[in-house]
C-alpha cells in the first residue's frame, strides 16, 4: 500500500519552459553588459531555453552548461563565469516561477486522501529555498529535503532511503514523480521506490526499462494511486 508520494522540483512541479519566459526578458537586461547589444528579447528566451533543454545545457551541465551553450548560440558578447551567471538568474527566476496549473490541487487532494507528501530535490540549498519561498509548496510538504543537505545527490539510492526514513515509511510504500530518466526515475526504481514520469523534453531511451507509470499531467498521480491500492496484494 502506498502511504507517500515524494516529488522532484524542477521541471516537475513548475512549468519551466513558462518560468523561463518570464524571466529571460529581465535576465537579459541584468547581463547587459555581457550580451551582444544586438540580441532581442526573443532571440535571448529562444538561446536560453535551448540551452536550457539541450543535451549539453543544463539538463546534464547545470548552469556551466547553460552559459557554454549561449556562448556557442553567439548570445555572448564577453561570457560571464557561471557564479556571475547564477548571481543574475537566481533571483530573477525565483520571483518569476510559473507553476502548473494543477499542482496545488494535486497536493491538496493528496493530502486530503491521507497521502504523506514530500519533495525531494537536487540543488544548493540557497537556491532552491530561495525559489520555494516563492510558492505555496512548503505548506503541503509533510518533509522537504534538498540534495545539499545529505550530501549526496539522485540517483544515489540514499537520497530517497533518507526521504523514507524522515517520513517513516518503506521504500515500497512510496512513490516519487519526477522528470529527469537517470535522476529520478532510475534513482528512484533503483532504491525500491515505485517512479512516475513526468517527461520534460526528452523521450524515453531504448537501452532502458520503461518506467510502470508515465504522467503528461499532474493530476494523473491521483488515478494511478487508486489503480495501486485497488489491485490485489501480494500474501
Amino acid at each position: 500500500m502506498i502511504k507517500a508520494v515524494i516529488f522532484d522540483f524542477d521541471h516537475t512541479l513548475y512549468d519551466r519552459e513558462r518560468t523561463i519566459a518570464a524571466t529571460a526578458p529581465l535576465l537579459r537586461r541584468l547581463l547587459a553588459e555581457y550580451v551582444h547589444p544586438h540580441v532581442t528579447d526573443e532571440q535571448f528566451f529562444d538561446a536560453l531555453f535551448a540551452a536550457e533543454i539541450s543535451e549539453n545545457g543544463y539538463y546534464t551541465n547545470g548552469y556551466q552548461g547553460v552559459c557554454d551553450e549561449l556562448d556557442r548560440l553567439g548570445v555572448f558578447a564577453v561570457k560571464p563565469t557561471k557564479a556571475q551567471y547564477c548571481e543574475a538568474f537566481y533571483p530573477t527566476m525565483s520571483a518569476n516561477i510559473v507553476m502548473f496549473e494543477d499542482a496545488y490541487y494535486l497536493l491538496g487532494q493528496l493530502k486530503s486522501m491521507g497521502y504523506k507528501v514530500a519533495l525531494l530535490t537536487n540543488g544548493f540549498v540557497k537556491s532552491q529555498r530561495e525559489k520555494l519561498s516563492h510558492t505555496r509548496i512548503p505548506e503541503y510538504m509533510d518533509e522537504i529535503i534538498i540534495s545539499e543537505e545529505l550530501n549526496i545527490q539522485k540517483p544515489d539510492p540514499g537520497a530517497f532511503l533518507a526521504m523514507c526514513r524522515r517520513l517513516g515509511v518503506r521504500a515500497d510504500e512510496a512513490v516519487y514523480v519526477g522528470d529527469n530518466i537517470i535522476n529520478d526515475v532510475c534513482g528512484a526504481r533503483d532504491a525500491g521506490l515505485l517512479p512516475i514520469w513526468k517527461p520534460f523534453a526528452r523521450e524515453w531511451p531504448e537501452h532502458l526499462d520503461p518506467p510502470a507509470y508515465t504522467i503528461r499531467n499532474l493530476t494523473e498521480v491521483i488515478d494511478i494511486l487508486k489503480d495501486i491500492d485497488s489491485a490485489p496484494q501480494n500474501p
